[in-house]
């Protein structure tokens, strides 16, 4: 089933459920994700934990790489910018500014209905 991975991960990128810049920034839960499963399905000798965690994590690392090639290179950028916008917003939010387009004047009418 292992082997299938690539492959799914490509399919997945195919249809838009996932892109490859999400694949990236998961990358550390996909490690410790691969080393988790390989306890579940070896014995308890890390070695033979080892041999089975680090062909999950190349496998899954092989699949981002494939699935560059059939991901759409605008659909890719326009993620990229999205994130970096995120990522000045939020370090503008922890120094107290605030972006133009976040400000806005709410206005609210107080309409009293006597009977």
């Amino acid at each position: 089933f292992a082997f299938q991975t690539p492959l799914l991960m490509v399919l997945l990128t195919k249809f838009g459920v996932i892109n490859t810049v999400q694949m990236k920034v998961y990358r550390k839960w996909a490690f410790l994700g691969c080393f988790l499963l390989a306890s579940v399905l070896t014995p308890p000798d890390i070695i033979t934990q080892v041999l089975l965690g680090f062909p999950l994590y190349a496998l899954y690392e092989f699949g981002v790489i494939i699935s560059t090639w059939f991901e759409d290179p605008k659909q890719r950028e326009l993620i990229l910018r999205r994130m970096e916008a995120e990522k000045q917003a939020r370090k503008n939010a922890k120094q107290g500014k605030t972006s133009p387009k976040t400000k806005s004047k709410v206005v609210v009418k107080k309409v009293v209905i006597e009977e």
